[in-house]
């Protein structure tokens, strides 16, 4: 591929390419250690200011050039910096499928029926027409045992990206696709369509776009049957319960010692305001438990910075999915919502619906601190690692990962297979 294609091609990539991303692959990758003198000296040559990552592409480029660097490592730099940047994932279940996951040659095999090239080539693929609705399949992973394939589609075509205030381009999108048969899981993780300028449903919206992904895969063969996570707002209570049942305990353990007060309190309300029963709303005395529940829950020393920082959880007023009063906390000083007396006097509803439709969480794990939200949405589960989002201590890593994403999928997935 001469220069000037390569780089074309690569200005397709712009919203995966920064000078710290590349930097960060090439020094895993232990190659191209000349990148940071390039680099340097083709941005002291330059009679215009240009962007970082326009300057990085020129400094891939130039690696080629001088036999530093081969396609096949751009590729696959460029495999890796999608995977850390596709974060936006709808996972369904694996119900059946036809795959030999014990055959050693059978990866290579089904990769081959699927469409897939025999090694990863995103550059060679870039089609220089507006989007259509159809993919064609770029790169691929496979795990050591065999039970993960991980496949990168590309849109047959590029798409109009424009930013608020900034001017319009043409640029990749990019797909992954995971089959993770140890677990019967699959994972569509797509990046934000927002700005993205199309006539067609499954270009420019999210429903359109996993709707269009799931008739992809519905005609692969060796074939992979799926169905979605319909009780995924069971798995996020929980997540919930799991995350903040003992500051409940010590919250509810405290109040326990006002029971006698407060059925005392109840009777007179009864007895001086005879207030309507109703099934629809909650009995005085949870109503007044709850409001006792509130103050005492203050007097709790609170985590400044809680797993759960976010919830939204409904309240049906009767079958219906339709006819709810909806309840939404979230504390913007990234304090758990147990600081907030807005859990603790919704909590009954909580407790009594058991079901959730939204947790935004910051969660460290081994890979590092995440930011991330898990929704019920498109009827099926929803995980979200978040790029920017406030948090009062600028010293924590929040860049979001392929691994960080893994790790969460790892934390949320116990709570998952309880559901059938």
């Amino acid at each position: 591929m001469e220069s000037n294609k390569l780089l074309e091609n690569l200005t397709y990539f712009k919203q995966f390419i920064t000078k710290t991303g590349v930097r960060e692959k090439l020094s895993y990758l232990k190659i191209f250690p000349e990148f940071e003198a390039f680099y340097t000296q083709i941005k002291i040559e330059s009679s215009e200011e240009r962007p970082a990552w326009v300057t990085t592409c020129l400094t891939l480029v130039k690696g080629i050039e001088e036999n530093l660097l081969s396609k096949q490592n751009i590729d696959e730099i460029l495999f890796r910096l999608i995977e850390d940047n596709l974060l936006n994932s709808f996972l369904y279940k694996i119900d059946s499928h036809n795959i030999s996951l014990h055959d050693i040659d059978a990866a290579p095999a089904i990769l081959k029926a699927w469409g897939a090239p025999s090694e990863n080539e995103l550059l060679n693929n870039v089609v220089s027409q507006e989007s259509s609705m159809k993919y064609k399949i770029c790169g691929f992973r496979i795990s050591t045992d065999r039970t993960n394939i991980r496949l990168l589609l590309l849109d047959e075509g590029y798409v109009k990206h424009q930013p608020k205030n900034q001017d319009a381009s043409h640029v990749v999108y990019p797909t992954l696709i995971e089959f993770d048969f140890e677990k019967n899981l699959t994972h569509i993780r797509i990046k934000d369509i927002e700005n993205i300028s199309s006539d067609i449903e499954e270009v420019r919206t999210v429903k359109g776009r996993v709707s269009n992904l799931l008739e992809f895969i519905s005609k692969l063969s060796p074939s992979i049957k799926l169905s979605e996570f319909t009780n995924f707002r069971e798995s996020l209570f929980l997540i919930e319960e799991s995350l903040l049942v003992e500051k409940r305990d010590q919250a509810e353990q405290l109040v326990k010692n006002f029971n006698n007060n407060i059925q005392d309190f109840t009777e007179l309300v009864i007895k001086t305001f005879n207030p309507p029963a109703s099934q629809d709303v909650l009995s005085p005395i949870e109503y007044i438990s709850s409001a006792v529940l509130s103050i005492v829950s203050t007097t709790i020393k609170n985590s400044e910075l809680g797993d759960i920082v976010g919830i939204r959880f409904r309240n049906h007023r009767d079958d219906s999915d339709y006819k709810y009063a909806e309840i939404h906390i979230v504390d913007r000083d990234f304090k758990c919502i147990s600081s907030n007396e807005l859990y603790w006097i919704n909590l009954p509803v909580l407790k009594s619906e058991r079901k959730v439709e939204h947790l935004k969480i910051g969660k460290s794990f081994e890979s590092g601190f995440a930011i991330f939200t898990l929704d019920f949405s498109l009827d099926t589960a929803n995980i979200r690692l978040l790029k920017r989002s406030s948090h009062p201590d600028e010293e924590i890593q929040r860049q979001p990962s392929d691994q960080k994403y893994l790790d969460v999928v790892e934390f949320i997935y116990p709570f998952m297979k309880l559901k059938k």
